[in-house]
């Protein structure tokens, strides 16, 4: 198995490749392990990147499903101190990740890059999370061993923004990128008058590929995650693929390009919510509409279960059934009720105090990307 694959299965025909990188540690930022970079921007260490790289590395195999494009491997790169093996969730192998600096990440796109070519209609997936800056148009992505060269800091760094327009005109004729990164202005990139890095593919001769763009915050401004924890952009994508992302018009779960984007702005949005002064929207370029992901049982829903008025809430018990039968209550709290439900039809109950009112039921039809049951009392 090539050095940078966590995960091989030959694939019967049109197969899906991805590749995942997390870069946490970098020696010459701020905290870091070797000498500070004079290019670092107050930029630090990030404990989330190699977090939800192994999150998504793991959905990938543990979870991914496409009939007509099954996946056939998954290569992974981390940087984090210290390195730890990862576990195929599929086979139980313990393999050590290669470092995510950017011989390395430049190697295993190009590896990337040939397999998706051997046929058209493979599938091409992208992720990145760890430090990205951004002026105008241009993205710089920050492999581990940023600022290593004083001459040459950017040299340690993919420029997105021609990369991706790079692979757009090479096989195969659809390509997904996750990009889950801060767009924040940098004195780097405004002096380094239009260089953003280096770039591993050349423009090719083939006609434009579909190519959606998952950006995890808007130019300019940055992403965010919790200090330990997966990044608030990846588990809205994660939440997204698990069945908020998708639709079922011939009867089948289908997680397509378009709804995985209306459920991550809802997810992200929804992490945002309650007071948080910054928040986080996450913009898609180059949008269009195909299946990325088949689900094997039904979607998972967030569903919020309020009053109204909702200072009927904290005196209100509610219910859900299913079937007729009772499967969850909770008792009166000063807030609305937030649970995740399968897709389907259920009844949902609210019982107030005697001499208030009497129990007041509600039939609904739950259904990805979310649902607001509203209780009239």
């Amino acid at each position: 198995m090539d050095r940078f694959l966590v995960h091989q299965k030959k694939a019967a025909a049109a197969a899906t490749h991805a590749i995942v990188i997390g870069a946490g540690d970098y020696p010459h930022l701020v905290n870091g392990s070797q000498k500070l970079s004079d290019y670092h921007d107050g930029m630090g260490q990030l404990s989330s990147p190699p977090l939800s790289a192994r999150a998504f590395a793991e959905w990938l195999i543990n979870s991914y499903e496409n009939p007509d494009r099954q996946l056939e491997t998954v290569a992974l790169l981390l940087a984090e101190n210290p390195a730890t093996t990862f576990t195929n969730p599929a086979t139980g192998a313990q393999l050590n990740p290669e470092r995510a600096n950017y011989s390395n990440v430049a190697a295993a796109i190009q590896d990337w890059a040939r397999r998706g070519a051997e046929n058209p209609n493979n599938l091409l997936i992208f992720y990145f999370c760890g430090h990205g800056v951004a002026q105008g148009s241009d993205m710089s992505l920050l492999t581990a061993e940023y600022g290593a060269d004083p001459l040459a800091p950017l040299d340690e760094a993919l420029d997105f923004r021609k990369f991706r327009l790079a692979m757009s005109r090479n096989l195969p004729n659809q390509q997904i990128y996750f990009v889950d990164a801060c767009r924040a202005s940098s004195d780097s990139l405004i002096q380094s008058q239009g260089y953003a890095g280096r770039t591993p593919v050349q423009v090719g001769q083939q006609s434009a590929a579909e190519t959606p763009i998952y950006f995890a915050t808007l130019s300019g401004e940055d992403a965010f995650g919790k200090q330990g924890e997966v990044s608030f952009f990846t588990k809205a994508l994660i939440k997204g693929l698990n069945g908020m992302g998708s639709d079922n018009p011939e009867g089948k779960w289908l997680v397509t390009t378009t709804r995985l984007k209306e459920a991550i702005d809802y997810e992200v949005k929804r992490a945002f919510e309650g007071g948080v002064k910054r928040r986080q929207v996450p913009p898609t370029d180059e949008l269009s509409t195909f299946v990325i992901h088949r689900l094997k049982s039904q979607p998972e829903v967030p569903v919020t279960v309020t009053c109204e008025p909702d200072s009927h809430n904290q005196q209100a018990e509610f219910s859900y059934a299913y079937q007729g039968v009772e499967k969850d209550r909770r008792t009166p709290a000063n807030e609305s009720w937030s649970i995740m439900l399968p897709a389907g039809d259920y009844e949902f109950r609210a019982k107030l105090p005697q001499g208030i009112r009497e129990p007041v039921e509600k039939p609904v039809h739950i259904r990805p990307i979310y649902r607001k049951v509203i209780i009239e009392v």
